[in-house]
């Protein structure tokens, strides 16, 4: 499960549910997820330096959350660091692969 910690305790609000649908959306690998073959997203098709190529993909696995729009990907030792803007307020994602890579 993902937590959205805010000032050392965990967010419930509306911000901190897109935000967890995001970065669920944003590890799910595409194609895997039985009951929707296009949930997720294909970072891990990608070769180290495709960050401009992160950006779009992790703007189709947030596509349908409304209110989620990725603005920058930042690939990491293990996987990826994502500034998104959640309702018009910019927070930060990171995704980590270590088990895929």
């Amino acid at each position: 499960m993902i937590q959205t910690i805010e000032n050392g305790n965990f967010a419930d609000d509306a911000a901190a549910r897109l935000l967890r649908a995001a970065a669920t959306a944003l590890y799910a690998q595409r194609g895997k997820f039985y009951p929707d073959k296009d949930y997720g997203s294909r970072l891990l098709e990608l070769r180290p330096g495709d960050s401009v190529c992160a950006a779009g993909l992790a703007r189709q696995a947030v596509n349908n959350i409304d209110g989620v729009y990725v603005k920058s990907a930042i690939r990491t030792e293990n996987g990826w660091e994502f500034v998104l803007a959640v309702n018009n307020e910019e927070r930060q994602v990171f995704i980590d692969y270590g088990h895929y890579l």
